[in-house]
């Protein structure tokens, strides 16, 4: 990451754990303060971007929930006044082959 990251604000979504925890660990050790949006507890990834020298704001939130959304964003405008980046990386697994899913069963995905 370049330099220019410096302050910034990321919020990252799913960074709870797996690769967008690494997201936001390498981010706040490249100087970014992080939002974790998550439905899991986010209590790991904010020691990790602690750990780095940033602040952490973990924020229980389910992307599929337009209020869930809503409320995080508001929490992160308080608590840091902007976001300058946003990486998107919540998922989860369907419990049914792919070809056999409909946009309901995607949607949550």
């Amino acid at each position: 990451m370049a330099k220019g990251h410096q302050d910034k604000v990321a919020v990252i979504t799913g960074a709870a754990n797996g690769i967008a925890q690494a997201f936001a660990q390498r981010l706040a050790e490249d100087g970014v303060h992080i939002a974790i949006a998550d439905v899991a507890p986010g209590d790991r990834t904010v020691k990790l971007v602690e750990q780095a020298g940033r602040q952490a704001l973990a924020c229980q939130c389910d992307v599929t929930s337009e209020q869930s959304v809503a409320a995080m964003a508001a929490e992160v405008r308080k608590q840091f006044g902007r976001c300058g980046i946003l990486i998107n990386c919540a998922g989860g697994c369907p419990p049914q082959d792919f070809e056999q899913m409909n946009f309901a069963d995607w949607r949550p995905v």
